[in-house]
């Protein structure tokens, strides 16, 4: 595994969401919204999208460990994931058929909130995959050389039922080979900095 001293701590490859523009375009070209992201101490979860403050600003919180022992590609993969969260918040309140259409997941996941996101969502799995795949071609260690299946796979990151590691229903039918474990070990592997990790491995993220 190719280890090194890159630094995610300066977050300036994600300051717009020009990283991703393909999947903007999916999303109804609606633009660009007020968003930060900000490193905290979490429990029980990576990263967290939380609604617009008094200011209209959306805040993406990132957890201090997980920061701390994540490749960046895992830290890009979430940042992603996260910022398309920030984006489906802002269209809730801004598009009507949108609002209807995340409805309809809502209603079809018992009213839990993240599972309806994450079924919407699903949607753009491929999305998020060639946007991961531009980071990293641009910004990343690798230089966008790894074979594309294995950022698919690390688009599926988040992509689980409510409360567990099971995949949320939507995704079922996308994933590669059907084999969840291959997500998940490539998940697991970027998440944790572990020698089957392909990513970059950080010194530090966090002063």
């Amino acid at each position: 595994m190719a280890k090194g001293s890159s630094r995610l701590g300066d977050m300036s490859a994600f300051s717009s969401l020009d990283i991703f523009p393909w999947m903007l375009d999916v999303f109804k070209q609606g633009g660009k919204f007020k968003y930060t992201i900000e490193d905290t101490d979490l429990v029980g979860v990576n990263a967290k999208t939380l609604p617009a403050n008094s200011q209209g600003i959306i805040v993406i919180q990132l957890d201090n460990s997980y920061l701390n022992n994540a490749t960046s590609l895992s830290i890009a993969r979430t940042i992603i994931h996260e910022t398309a969260h920030a984006y489906m918040r802002t269209l809730s309140s801004t598009d009507y058929e949108f609002r209807i259409e995340l409805n309809n997941y809502y209603q079809a996941h018992n009213e839990n909130f993240n599972d309806a996101h994450h079924g919407m969502m699903s949607q753009y799995l491929l999305g998020m995959a060639v946007s991961l795949y531009n980071w990293d071609k641009y910004w990343g260690a690798t230089n966008g050389s790894l074979d594309f299946t294995y950022y698919y796979k690390m688009a599926f990151g988040g992509m689980f039922a409510h409360g567990t590691n099971d995949p949320i229903i939507e995704v079922v039918p996308l994933i590669p080979n059907g084999d969840w474990n291959a997500v998940l070990n490539a998940l697991g592997n970027e998440q944790e900095g572990t020698l089957g990790a392909l990513g970059v491995v950080l010194e530090s993220c966090v002063d």
